[in-house]
């Protein structure tokens, strides 16, 4: 017999409920960590309140927009994504959320 878990119906089994319950764990504490920028009010008041800019226009964001619209914008892409796992949302047309975030994964969206 072999070191380690072997292929087969149980280890598949054991990554099927690993992932399951990492989804919904990333759903959940993203509802948590985004539920105070969009219980009140919209998203980008919210970052404007915590000190985001929101006049002075980033090229090194996408299209050019503010950190405050940016950072507004990305509540709501985690929003959709965390929706979509807990049912609550759905996502109609074809969309790269890892191509959108870039900007902010620190050089780890390759």
């Amino acid at each position: 017999m072999s070191v380690g878990i072997q292929g087969g119906k149980q280890a598949w089994d054991q990554n099927l409920t690993d992932l399951a319950l990492a989804w919904r764990a990333l759903a959940m504490q993203t509802q948590k960590v985004i539920g105070p920028a969009t219980a009140v009010g919209t998203a980008l008041a919210f970052m404007q309140a915590q000190g985001y800019d929101n006049t002075t226009a980033n090229a090194q964001n996408p299209s050019s927009q503010t950190d405050a619209a940016y950072a507004a914008q990305l509540i709501g892409y985690f929003s959709t994504l965390a929706g979509v796992v807990q049912g609550s949302a759905t996502q109609a047309s074809q969309f790269n959320f890892v191509n959108a975030m870039g900007p902010v994964m620190a050089g780890q969206n390759a």
